[in-house]
């Protein structure tokens, strides 16, 4: 076991009147966040980008080295759904603990002094007297923004390695062969998205993009470019329920695992399509473009692109969508 210096700094901060969370150090970069219900009514929250996901890992941390930003190292998801079982219900004034290994998310490689501290904005959350609504579909999800904890301070003489066993398994024949089919398409799609980007101003790049701007095209043009001349794929297969893919950013290899939602989807021809789906994944390798998952899903997106284009530009789904609109 390391040692660590800890020093708790400030109080419990949150933008959101029901949620309030906190961390404490256990051993070596593990923390246990707590989670709040402060309401006298019960709340559910959507677990998605969450550690209330134990499947994956979670970017809702903001961790400091030495003063610099560490990078993330975890994975980045395409759900499906959601569905009842993607949100976790808190009754009024219940607390919830999760444990989590900080080293599996963040770049802990390094020995030094760390500055750790939960931030977490919710993607869709509902109060107990409208339960029997959900799940939400994407395109009304209620969101709670800036849940945010107390902070950390610890010091760790040694560093720290990632730890992640997945359960992938061989892929089949027919899984073989539906990859193989929507790495064809996607080279299709992403060609013509190519030459739409090209061009210039479109209406396409307006809806998912949002409004014109030099800056931000150039850097939707640049990461489109570098999808289409990418030649690293390296499929696999995982049997995780109610997902599209995942991926882990600074994976090299880009290794895309694909999940079970991504058998059920068309080929090429619509949105949310396995095509569609490897471009999404693709833009979220750090060598091509570090995108995000701010939101999901069409209307999502579109919102997106209409109230907060530089983030449009860095959400994976809006690469998506651009593409697959020129199918």
């Amino acid at each position: 076991m390391y040692h660590f210096l800890i020093l708790l700094l400030g109080c419990v901060l949150c933008s959101c009147k029901d949620i309030t969370a906190s961390i404490r150090l256990v051993e070596d970069a593990t923390v246990t966040l707590e989670l709040t219900n402060t309401a006298s009514y019960g709340v559910a929250l959507l677990r998605w980008n969450l550690p209330l996901d134990d499947r994956f890992e979670s970017d809702t941390f903001r961790v400091l080295y030495q003063g610099n930003e560490v990078e993330y190292i975890g994975a980045r998801v395409k759900y499906d759904g959601p569905f009842v079982n993607d949100y976790v219900f808190f009754f009024p004034n219940e607390t919830k603990e999760y444990t989590i290994r900080l080293e599996n998310s963040y770049d802990f490689s390094q020995p030094g002094d760390y500055d750790v501290v939960f931030v977490a904005d919710v993607l869709d959350h509902e109060t107990d007297g409208a339960f029997h609504s959900l799940p939400h579909i994407q395109g009304s999800f209620v969101p709670l923004s800036g849940v945010i904890s107390n902070s950390l301070m610890f010091s760790t003489p040694k560093g720290l390695v990632q730890k992640i066993v997945r359960a992938e398994y061989t892929c089949s024949s027919s899984e073989n062969t539906q990859i193989n089919n929507a790495y064809t398409a996607e080279k299709q799609m992403i060609g013509y998205a190519q030459t739409k980007i090209n061009a210039g101003q479109s209406t396409d790049f307006t809806t998912w993009m949002g409004a014109w701007d030099t800056t931000r095209y150039n850097h939707v043009r640049d990461v489109i470019g570098r999808v289409r001349t990418n030649t690293i794929f390296a499929p696999r297969c995982d049997d995780t329920a109610g997902v599209y893919a995942f991926v882990y950013p600074t994976d090299t290899q880009h290794r895309v695992y694909f999940c079970a939602a991504f058998w059920k989807a068309p080929n090429a021809g619509g949105y949310d399509t396995k095509a569609g789906t490897i471009i999404h994944e693709l833009s979220h390798f750090n060598r091509i473009g570090s995108t995000q998952d701010y939101v999901y899903g069409t209307t999502g997106a579109r919102n997106l692109a209409s109230s907060n284009p530089a983030r449009a530009t860095h959400n994976a789904d809006n690469f998506e969508y651009f593409c697959e609109s020129q199918w």
